[in-house]
This record gives structure tokens, C-alpha cells and sequence, in this order.
């Protein structure tokens, strides 16, 4: 199982955080990830004037946010393009001192994470291909982006001219025909300071042509750890956030997936039992990946059951119009 989730209640400034962690070639990257990508938010918290006590959220100052946005923290995509960045070169190191040579250079691991206030707003930030979603009076609103290099897409087409303009190439969906995956923590061998040997190695194996090769500038590294984050309010219409990794989109829409969390909640279903039988219907449905599934009830046992009586009694009052009651 290379999948990994992490999930922690009561985070600073009242934020529950969740993240998933999706492996390649060993779960090495995304165990340390599990252990240590918390930390990135914590900082920026802790560094964060207005975000003063990890349990008084109360205390979380509102006075500076910019009006209709509910920003805290402040300038949080600045901050974690640089705690992702640290955190990378953190991971690599660790691969290098605690591992062989081919953890070492191949280990990598996707993330998506998010903070969550209920009633407030919603961060969330993502490398890779894992997807968070939140469904909101029933409808779908997607939270990450898919870093990929196929399909259809703003964010694919985006993707793929960044990757080419790096001097890299694709093939068959893939960057160097290899990586699926066009953002990753770990995935040494991928990134500037390892592709030379890559290449190199790919030549004398007869993977790649020497011709081509030689003719390639790589300028930067194609596969990079910068988030794309997004903020948004949360309010009464808000539902269930679901997070989680390919192997559950590979056979689910974001649509069909609101749906059946929503279908369970409304009938007193727990998030964990939620979760649970999502991973279970992707299993059913032959994902060919492993699946980790991380769900988050915006409405509480009391919103859903309020909700049911509103949906029972509105069904009551039809029937009393249709038959003239």
C-alpha cells in the first residue's frame, strides 16, 4: 500500500487538516510526507500574527483579513511554495541518507492537504494527482488541480507547456515517456540535479537515442513541488470535502462521488463509514490503483438529520396539494 492519509482533528487556529499521500516506487516518500507535511502548515501558522493559540480560534484575529475572503493565514500560496520546496529537499536528503541508491533516486510521493474550519473556509494545496472536493448543496466544486501532462483541460494544457518549456519532452502521456506525474515530491532522478545521470544511463540502456539526447537543453527541472492552492469561504450550503487519491477518481466522477457521500450522510452514516464505502466502491469498480480516502462532514449529525425532516416535511406538504389535503 503506497497510499497514506493523515488526518488531525484540532490543528492551530481551529483548522482540521487532512492530507493524502500517494507513492511511487516504494511508499518511503509519502510515510515522510505523512510525517512531516503538518509541520509545514503549523509554521506558517505559528508565523502567522493572527493565528495566536492552537485551540482558541477565537483568538484568530478577523480585523485584518481582506473583506469577503476570510483570509488567515495571510499570503499562504507565497508560504508553501517555499515550506513545499524545503520540504522536497528535506525528503531527498532523508531518501539519500536512510535508503539505497534506487530509493533513493526514484522514491516520490503525490499530496493534496487542506485545512478546514467548518462554517468558514476551506485551503487547500496539491502536487500530483490526488483530488480534493467539496459538494455544496449537492453540486461538485473541484478544490485541486490534476498534474498531469494528458487529457483535456486549462490545467493539463498549462502543464504540458511548462514541462516542454523546461526542455523536457512527453511521450505517450508521460514527461520523458517515464513520470506520470508532472509535479511529485521525492523523484530525484526526474529533477535538475539528477537528470543528467538519468539521461545518461537512459542512453546506455538504449531507452533514449544519443542523437536526441545531445540535441536536448533541459533549462529547468520539469517536475516540480509547487502547489497550487486555492481558498474558499465555506457556509451553510457546504456538505462534505472529500479527499483523495487516484485510484478513487480513476473510476468515480467528482459528481458521482458528492452524491453517494451525501446519500450516506443522510442516513446517519459517519464520516469514517463514509469514507470506508467509497474505497470500498472503488474496489468494486476494479480500480486498478490502491485507494485512500479521506472525508470530512461540513454539516454535522444534526445539519443532515435537520435537513432529512426539511426534505420529509416539504414531500408532505406536495402531497397534500396533490391530493387536495
Amino acid at each position: 500500500m503506497e497510499d497514506t492519509l493523515d488526518v488531525i482533528k484540532e490543528g492551530m487556529c481551529g483548522f482540521l487538516y487532512a492530507g493524502v499521500y500517494d507513492g511511487h516506487a516504494g511508499a518511503e516518500a509519502a510515510d515522510y510526507l505523512k510525517d512531516h507535511m503538518f509541520k509545514c502548515f503549523q509554521r506558517i501558522l505559528e508565523e502567522d500574527d493572527r493565528c495566536v493559540s492552537l485551540n482558541e480560534p477565537e483568538q484568530c484575529s478577523t480585523d485584518q483579513r481582506i473583506p469577503g475572503t476570510n483570509d488567515c493565514p495571510s499570503e499562504f500560496t507565497a508560504k508553501l511554495d517555499a515550506a513545499f520546496a524545503e520540504l522536497d529537499a528535506a525528503l531527498c536528503e532523508h531518501l539519500r541518507e536512510n535508503y539505497d541508491e534506487t530509493v533513493a533516486r526514484e522514491a516520490g510521493s503525490t499530496a493534496t492537504v487542506v485545512l478546514v474550519r467548518p462554517g468558514n473556509m476551506v485551503v487547500c494545496a496539491n502536487v500530483g494527482d490526488s483530488r480534493a472536493v467539496l459538494g455544496r448543496k449537492g453540486q461538485a466544486i473541484a478544490l485541486s488541480n490534476e498534474h498531469r501532462v494528458y487529457g483535456r483541460g486549462g490545467a493539463v494544457v498549462a502543464e504540458i507547456e511548462r514541462v516542454q518549456k523546461s526542455g523536457a519532452w512527453i511521450d505517450d502521456g508521460r514527461v520523458f515517456g517515464v513520470v506520470g506525474v508532472s509535479r511529485a515530491f521525492g523523484d530525484w532522478e526526474w529533477k535538475i540535479d539528477g537528470l543528467e545521470r538519468t539521461l545518461k544511463e537512459g542512453v546506455e540502456s538504449g531507452m533514449y537515442l544519443a542523437d536526441f539526447i545531445e540535441s536536448v537543453e533541459i533549462k529547468e527541472s520539469p517536475i516540480i513541488t509547487r502547489p497550487d492552492v486555492a481558498k474558499l469561504d465555506l457556509d451553510e450550503d457546504d456538505e462534505v470535502l472529500v479527499v483523495a487519491t487516484d485510484g478513487l477518481w480513476d473510476v468515480m466522477t467528482s459528481a458521482q462521488v458528492v452524491s453517494m457521500a451525501r446519500l450516506e450522510f443522510s442516513r446517519g452514516r459517519t464520516a469514517q463509514e463514509v469514507a470506508d464505502m467509497l474505497v470500498q466502491k472503488a474496489i468494486e469498480r476494479k480500480s486498478q490503483d490502491n485507494v485512500g480516502a479521506v472525508v470530512v462532514d461540513l454539516k454535522g449529525a444534526e445539519g443532515w438529520a435537520a435537513a432529512k425532516a426539511t426534505k420529509k416535511s416539504a414531500g408532505e406538504k406536495l402531497l397534500g396539494k396533490l391530493f387536495g389535503n
